[in-house]
């Protein structure tokens, strides 16, 4: 990202392609969200005077706010994007980036140490906080616990102290974070609900809303008690319904290929998790796994099983109707399996990783160090399998990779009366 629009055609014309210009604007976080179209990793390059830097500042925390990963790249004096690569080219350019360009945190704290900064106690703890007020930006919890560590790393023999004092001001800096938010969330909303009270009809005109007759909102009832006492439904997370799914409707091919990829934990819901439980037991023991035999157990496998079934072919059943289209049911029940078993790993990770940020904030010093290796651990495991397609992530069955047309041939499944 650089400032003007002859950097951005100066670097082009050099070999540099992926390179934008904020062009004299503020950097808004709906410009960032495009970005990330692209990629996560944002590299920042802004003139080093004064509007520059304002500019750098600004950018940095709405590009952290959007979840994006800021490193900057601070240019020789006297030199822009435009005049650097016409006096030293694109390679050269792209050397500078990769020995130069850092992450904002050790960018900051780099700068202040080469201004002298960081010598005065004052300026010292005014840009410790500053930095900590970028990393309040970022919305996920494991990124900040990672970013404050590191600023602990590159702040520690100025403070001479632990990294218990950097949490508690992130906290209170995330606490105010919060109260602004709410804030400007009441101000929205009173702001929207001025406007709807201008924009209503005036009373007994023929635009004003039909009034509920007294008698239909008083009634009360049997049925009505009953209706309000009912539970709550429960919206079971969908990733996980078509896991059990595919074991209940493909067999044991299925069953062996989800059971060696899949355990218990992955499941949030318990009730699914207890249906896989018992459709891996009965497969291990080689007895019946079927729609017909769960439809006849006890509660509440019955009730889920509608659930399940209902969930996969009523929206596409209505679609083909609708399209003309021939509603052909799974006809890659392997490629299926991947893609509902890809999110169910994923918000695993992510549950773990929520455990572990609980676990942290009342944790000693030694125990929130392993604890903040295991989420970095977590973390890549996270964005490994966010990187990957479902394809990727889970090797073919050995019966697919001896015969790739063995797919359709195996996993084949007809409904009742489809001859």
């Amino acid at each position: 990202l650089v400032e003007g629009y002859t950097d951005v055609i100066s670097m082009y014309q050099h070999g540099i392609k992926n390179v934008v210009a904020s062009s004299g604007t503020s950097l808004t976080p709906g410009q960032i969200r495009i970005l990330q179209r692209y990629g996560n990793r944002i590299v920042m390059i802004y003139d080093s005077d004064a509007a520059g830097q304002k500019a750098m500042e600004r950018g940095i925390n709405i590009a952290l706010a959007e979840g994006m990963e800021v490193h900057l790249l601070e240019l020789p004096d006297g030199e822009d994007p435009d005049s650097f690569v016409k006096q030293f080219g694109g390679e050269s350019f792209l050397d500078l980036k990769k020995k130069n360009a850092e992450d904002f945190v050790t960018f900051t704290i780099m700068k202040a140490e080469r201004g002298g900064v960081m010598e005065r106690p004052g300026d010292r703890a005014a840009v410790i906080n500053k930095v900590l007020e970028s990393i309040a930006q970022m919305p996920d919890e494991i990124q900040r616990q990672v970013f404050v560590q590191h600023l602990h790393q590159k702040t520690q023999k100025y403070r001479k102290g632990s990294d218990r004092e950097l949490f508690q001001q992130l906290e209170k800096l995330l606490a105010e974070k919060k109260r602004q938010d709410e804030r400007s969330r009441l101000r929205s909303q009173r702001q929207e609900q001025g406007r709807n009270q201008q924009s209503q009809p005036e009373p007994g005109s023929m635009n004003q809303p039909p009034q509920m007759p007294p008698s239909m909102a008083e009634e009360r009832g049997p049925a009505a008690e009953e209706m309000r006492e009912e539970k709550p439904f429960v919206k079971r997370p969908k990733f996980e319904m078509e896991v059990i799914r595919l074991l209940l409707l493909f067999g044991k091919p299925m069953q062996k290929f989800i059971g060696h990829n899949v355990s218990e934990d992955h499941f949030e819901d318990e009730d699914l998790k207890a249906f896989y439980m018992d459709i891996m037991k009965r497969h291990v023991e080689e007895q019946e796994v079927s729609v017909d035999h769960y439809s006849n157990r006890e509660k509440p496998y019955p009730s889920l099983l509608g659930d399940i079934l209902l969930e996969r072919f009523a929206p596409s059943e209505k679609h083909a109707k609708a399209t003309g289209n021939e509603f052909k049911k799974d006809k890659y029940p392997i490629k299926t399996a991947k893609s509902s078993m890809k999110p169910l790993r994923l918000n695993f990770y992510e549950r773990k990783r929520r455990s572990l940020t609980e676990e942290l904030k009342n944790s000693s010093d030694d125990k929130r160090i392993k604890l903040v290796q295991m989420m970095t651990k977590i973390q890549r495991e996270i964005s490994r399998i966010q990187k990957l397609s479902a394809d990727e992530l889970f090797d073919d069955p050995d019966f697919l990779k001896e015969d790739p047309d063995a797919g359709e041939k195996v996993f084949q499944y007809k409904m009742k009366g489809e001859g």
